[in-house]
Parts: structure tokens; sequence; C-alpha cells
């Protein structure tokens, strides 16, 4: 059933307020004069949604930005031993 917020006031005139299920809003505002109150405010109750849970950690990102790496540093190797500009002849011609 759904839940209804209301203000309403005792028979000796005090301000009283809470929470009640009923089947819709006329059924709730019956409810409160059954009590012998007079409402003064009544609407749907917003009730609070449950907390999302926590997105997974970012792993994979750190993983793939190291493979990345390590492919850049393996290529910029290759082109050095490839071009030799500090002529070390590693290669023989």
């Amino acid at each position: 059933m759904p839940t209804f917020r209301f203000k309403a006031r005792s028979p000796s005139g005090e301000l009283v307020g809470g929470v009640l299920e009923a089947r819709d809003l006329e059924d709730a505002r019956l409810r409160i004069i059954g009590r012998g109150q007079q409402v003064v405010d009544l609407a749907p109750a917003v009730l609070p949604r449950p907390p999302r849970p926590p997105p997974p950690p970012p792993q994979h990102r750190r993983r793939n930005l190291a493979v990345l790496l390590l492919v850049l540093l393996v290529m910029a190797v290759a082109a050095l031993l490839y071009v030799d500009p500090f002529n070390w002849a590693l290669w023989p011609q």
C-alpha cells in the first residue's frame, strides 16, 4: 500500500504529524478523521532510494596504460636500433 505523510490537529488543538499507509489519498484522509483529528496537510510520502553500489575500481585502465607504455618503449628501442644514431654497430651490415 502507498505511504502518506500527514499533519493534523488533535481534538486538544495540538499539531501532530506522521506517516500512514492507505489505499489512496481519500482513504488516508478518512483514517485521520477517524482518529478524531482534523487534517492540516496530507501528501504522498517520498521514500529515499536505496544507495547505488560503488563503481568497480578502474584496474583495467591501469593495465591498459602499462601495456601501451611498454609497446611504446619497445617501438622506441627498435627505432633507435634500426636508425643507429650513435653508431653502435649492433647489427652487421
